[in-house]
C-alpha cells in the first residue's frame, strides 16, 4: 500500500465532487487516455507539444500523470488536502479509466480511479507542521507520501 496526496483543483475546489462521485480524478490533460502511451517519455513528449500548441504552460508533470496511470494501485490511500487540513482520505477501489463525462465547472477531469472516500472534519483534525509541509510541498496534483511518520499520522486520522 502506498499513500498519495491528490489535489482536486488548484485550490481543491472540486473535492466534494471527488467524494460524491467516488473517484480520484486527474485533470489538465484532455488529449485522450494515458493508455495511448507506452512509456513515460512518450507521454512527456505529447504533453510538451500539447502545451506549445495551446500556448500555455502545463503545470502538470508527465511524471504525475504517469504515476496516476501506472503507479497508483488498488488499495492505495489518497489524501485530499487543502491549506493545512486533510479534507478526506480514500482507498482506491478500481483501475485507471478515461471518462469524458467528468467535467466540473468547465474543468476536465477525464482520468479517474474509483475511490471510496471518508470525509474528515478539518476543525477536529489538527495535523503536524511536518505533515502540512509533506502535503503542500511540492504544490502539485499528485505525489507520494513516503515518510513513515506522516503515513502513521494519516492512518490515525482515519481511525480516530
Amino acid at each position: 500500500m502506498r499513500v498519495w496526496k491528490i489535489s482536486a483543483g488548484a485550490r481543491s475546489e472540486h473535492w466534494k465532487k471527488f467524494v460524491a462521485e467516488e473517484v480520484s480524478a486527474f485533470g489538465a490533460w484532455d488529449e485522450g487516455s494515458f493508455r495511448n502511451y507506452k512509456t513515460r517519455e512518450e507521454l512527456f513528449e505529447k504533453m510538451k507539444s500539447y502545451s506549445l500548441k495551446e500556448r500555455r504552460k502545463s503545470t502538470t508533470s508527465h511524471v504525475e500523470a504517469w504515476n496516476f496511470y501506472k503507479a497508483v494501485d488498488i488499495g492505495d490511500l489518497m489524501v485530499l488536502y487543502r491549506k493545512g487540513a486533510i479534507l478526506a482520505i480514500g482507498v482506491v477501489t478500481g483501475d485507471y479509466d478515461y471518462d469524458e463525462s467528468k467535467s466540473w465547472s468547465g474543468e476536465r477531469y477525464f482520468h479517474v480511479r474509483p475511490t471510496k472516500w471518508k470525509i474528515l472534519d478539518p476543525a477536529n483534525r489538527k495535523i503536524s507542521q511536518h505533515l502540512v509541509k509533506s502535503l503542500s510541498i511540492p504544490p502539485d496534483t499528485l505525489h507520494e507520501i513516503d515518510n513513515k511518520e506522516d503515513i502513521v499520522e494519516i492512518l490515525r486520522a482515519i481511525l480516530f
